[in-house]
């Protein structure tokens, strides 16, 4: 994936506005590259330092890729993260606009899409790169955003996007996605938050930021087995999926001895998965 990703959409600016790596925008069914980066696009240098620090956590299962491998892997994602915090430092509001392009001397506006609308995915990169790396840059850069926020965002009754970063002072556009709470907010609290809350070896963080518990196996989950009607119980065929310990319920419609469920989707009927995650 990271050689793929090298070669069709990393691109590196060396202007004398300073010297970028940014992930160019291309086009289907018809391919053509657009020199632009979408504030989105800024989650992925999260996404590629958790993948390092779980390598880290995990080395046997990334045996096969290399200690260098990874180590690319981090310096890309530090790379596109200093990317996107050009793209808030730049901007009048210390706020990024929605899309940003590129040239062969750096960035520039576009003029279309200068609006904020308080997206969450560089405050993201930012908590996981802190936890990956304890760089107090991190840090930093989150409270930067965090007062540009505070500064021009803040209205009576919460926070609202901006129609354009670069001017001040700003129109407000009174509207408050649901991400900005659920996301934004709390990659902020979590960046400056002790290790030991949500540690990302132990919790998996949704699209929406939504935590859940890594589950591992051992006493919850098995070996493959085969369902209960099975000539054999104990094999474990390749093709079959792990299975979980059910819980005992001794009470109500899902009353049963403790055995081997026969599908993921038993365990969940029966709650062992789902209450484990959250306790």
């Amino acid at each position: 994936f990271l050689s793929t990703l090298e070669e069709s959409l990393v691109t590196r600016s060396r202007g004398p506005l300073g010297n970028w790596t940014a992930i160019l925008e291309v086009t289907y069914p018809h391919p053509s590259v657009i020199p632009k980066m979408d504030h989105l696009v800024c989650f992925l240098p999260g996404v590629l330092a958790l993948d390092f620090l779980s390598s880290e956590a995990y080395p046997d299962s990334y045996e096969r890729v290399g200690v260098s491998k990874m180590r690319d892997s981090l310096q890309l994602a530090e790379e596109l993260a200093a990317t996107c915090m050009e793209m808030y430092d730049r901007m009048e509001t210390g706020l990024a606009p929605e899309i940003t392009r590129l040239n062969s001397e750096g960035f520039e506006d576009d003029s279309g899409s200068m609006h904020n609308l308080l997206r969450p995915e560089t405050v993201e990169s930012l908590f996981i790169l802190w936890r990956t790396t304890h760089d107090w840059k991190y840090r930093e850069q989150g409270w930067r955003i965090m007062m540009a926020f505070e500064k021009f965002s803040r209205v009576q009754f919460g926070y609202s996007g901006i129609r354009d970063v670069s001017s001040v002072p700003v129109v407000h556009d009174d509207a408050m996605p649901s991400f900005f709470t659920a996301e934004t907010m709390k990659y902020l609290y979590l960046l400056f938050s002790d290790d030991s809350l949500l540690p990302l070896t132990d919790w998996v963080f949704t699209t929406e930021a939504h935590p859940v518990r890594v589950v591992r196996g051992g006493s919850r989950c098995g070996r493959a087995g085969r369902p209960d009607n099975s000539s054999d119980a104990t094999e474990s065929p390749p093709t079959m999926q792990p299975v979980c310990e059910c819980s005992v319920d001794t009470k109500g419609p899902m009353a049963r001895k403790p055995r081997q469920c026969a599908s993921w989707h038993e365990c969940w009927k029966g709650g062992e998965v789902l209450q484990s995650m959250f306790q």
